[in-house]
């Protein structure tokens, strides 16, 4: 688990106590740790900053979930704009306290638990349902060739393929310019491309918290897969058609390919229009207000689309709220072409 230094959690509280936004920054606190917001001035002062502080954090068990959660809570607030700083502020603050203190340095090292992070990195990839293909791009990053016998791929465990990957590739940024190689010379690169994100993602906190270790001698391996490997072309047989279900009806969970389905609509409908009915299915329905053109703003399409797969709508269930949400709308043609773009391309990737 993540240990949390007192001495840090003080410190946090302190600044946080001492800053001119302190009223505010109570609030947004307050509503991180009880899941509702307060007002009330004499209740937000009557309650512990630290107790607030270690209810959320008891449940984040990393920096990247933590700045989910806070940002995630300034999209949905009146002023998002007064609140970004404050986020931004407790964001900068409260990672600090992602540390245990090892008394056996004469001086204290703050660092994370490799080990349980791994474990969720594995957990992640585990449970995630294009698993098979994840390891079939670890595994071409970390020996680099491309391996399609799911045998030969599970004769070394997901822990060591993740250890010796990053073995390999001592930042996240080369580990993601060698998978986009990769990808690039795969059959469905688009797929691909989104997936090296999720295995970016997955693996840049083992990265982020090796900076916090101490400076040792670096490994002198090699640094990226050598360019004659690069240039192979490599073709994914689609040997494992069992992982894969073609069933559209299912609930969509989260999803890997987020940024390979944005690029799709940005490309062939409005941006905009996309952003305005996909915010009005998983925010609420849009009404053209000043409110709601300011919390558009503050999302990014990525966004909204991650709201949505993590939903768990169904695709009919999806098709038929966007066709509401039409009628209300104004100009219902251009809109009614834009949810048929929309469903167009989930469905593409619901059968990915």
């Amino acid at each position: 688990m993540i240990y949390f230094s007192e001495e840090l959690l003080d410190k946090a509280i302190n600044s946080f106590e001492e800053n001119p936004e302190s009223l505010r920054i109570r609030k947004f606190i307050f509503c991180l740790g009880t899941n509702r917001w307060e007002n009330d001035s004499d209740l937000l002062n009557q309650v512990s900053l630290k107790n607030l502080i270690q209810n959320f954090l008891s449940s984040k068990s990393s920096i990247q979930e933590l700045e989910y959660f806070v940002y995630g809570l300034v999209k949905r607030l009146n002023r998002p704009d007064i609140y970004q700083p404050i986020a931004d502020l407790i964001v900068e603050k409260l990672t600090e306290l992602y540390a245990v203190t090892d008394d056996s340095e004469e001086t204290n090292i703050t660092i994370q638990d490799p080990q349980f992070i791994l474990s969720k990195i594995i957990e992640n990839i585990e449970s995630n349902p294009e698993k098979v293909r994840i390891k079939k791009l670890i595994f071409a990053a970390c020996k680099k060739e491309w391996e399609n016998d799911l045998i030969v791929i599970e004769r070394l465990t997901l822990e060591q393929l993740i250890l010796e990957t990053k073995s390999n590739y001592t930042s996240a940024e080369n580990l993601s310019k060698t998978l986009n190689k990769i990808s690039e010379n795969l059959n469905k690169p688009s797929l691909y491309s989104a997936i090296s994100n999720v295995i970016v993602q997955e693996m840049t906190p083992l990265y982020l918290m090796e900076q916090n270790l101490p400076k040792q001698g670096k490994s002198t391996r090699a640094e990226s897969v050598e360019t004659s490997i690069l240039k192979l072309a490599f073709t994914e047989k689609e040997e494992n058609k069992q992982v894969e279900s073609s069933n559209k009806n299912v609930s969509f969970g989260p999803n890997p390919f987020v940024a390979a389905i944005k690029l799709e609509l940005i490309q062939n409908a409005n941006p905009l229009r996309v952003k305005i009915l996909i915010y009005s299915i998983v925010e609420q329905p849009w009404d053209h207000t000043t409110q709601d053109w300011t919390i558009l703003k503050t999302y990014k399409l990525h966004d909204l689309l991650s709201s949505l797969f993590n939903s768990q709508k169904s695709l009919p269930q999806i098709e038929d709220e966007l066709r509401s949400i039409v009628n209300i709308l104004p100009f219902p043609d251009e809109n009614q072409q834009c949810v048929f773009t929309i469903m167009e391309v989930l469905n593409k990737y619901a059968s990915q």
